[in-house]
């Protein structure tokens, strides 16, 4: 699968990168499905089902490789509970914008007042709000 150090070098290199991108914008988005109201639970929801997985990962995908005897089994196990998770996120976000009540979350509504008073004070909550938009726009 992977036949050379400096492949796998470049494999984890580019997953460090990804993953610090996610670990960011994980309570921005938490914050986007579940409304200031019920975002701590929504966090400890998050953070909880994150870390049930990290530890269950190891063992698991260990059990693959004693089995098969390649980590091929492993890695596609992996791959495929996260695009799992991608696709249920994902279905969470549309099915939110679609269904909910109000699309538009208080968080929204409290940076779209800021701008159309056109004040020169940058929003404390989120200054680059609009590049954000740009990756879930549906």
């Amino acid at each position: 699968f992977m036949t050379s150090y400096s492949l796998n070098a470049v494999v984890i290199a580019l997953y460090g990168i990804a993953l610090g991108g996610v670990v960011t914008v994980i309570s921005i988005t938490t914050l986007e499905l579940v409304g200031e109201k019920t975002y701590p639970t929504g966090l400890g929801i998050v953070l909880a089902a994150s870390g049930i997985a990290n530890t269950a990962g190891a063992p698991i995908a260990g059990y693959f490789r004693d089995i098969s005897g390649s980590y091929t089994y492993s890695v596609l196990s992996g791959t495929g509970a996260t695009l799992l998770a991608s696709f249920i996120f994902t279905w969470a976000m549309i099915y939110q914008r679609r269904h909910g009540d109000d699309p538009r979350s208080r968080f929204n509504m409290e940076i779209d007042v800021q701008a159309r008073r056109k004040s020169r004070r940058r929003s404390s909550i989120l200054p680059w709000r609009k590049s954000v938009d740009l990756g879930f726009a549906l």
